[in-house]
């Protein structure tokens, strides 16, 4: 399979810097989310971007109609 990249922009009303902002894909075969990228240093309420990529054993990422499943979170803590 192709490799894959994955891009978020966007913002958080929580300083990165108090709770890291995680971009995930989840592992179809490891039953796992993986992280691609984080960012702990974005200010609240600033623009910023997640990029990640798989480049290989993509086929473990892919459902069986060819969906990956992304996503991004922050922990309330």
């Amino acid at each position: 399979m192709t490799p894959f990249e994955v891009s978020w922009n966007g913002q958080t009303d929580r300083a990165a810097s108090l709770s890291t902002v995680y971009l995930q894909v989840y592992n179809q075969t490891g039953g796992a989310w993986e992280t691609l990228d984080s960012n702990n240093s974005a200010s609240a309420n600033t623009d910023f971007t997640l990029t990640g990529s798989v480049d290989e054993d993509q086929a473990e990422y892919f459902d069986g109609d060819n969906n990956i499943a992304c996503r991004v979170y922050q922990d309330a803590t």
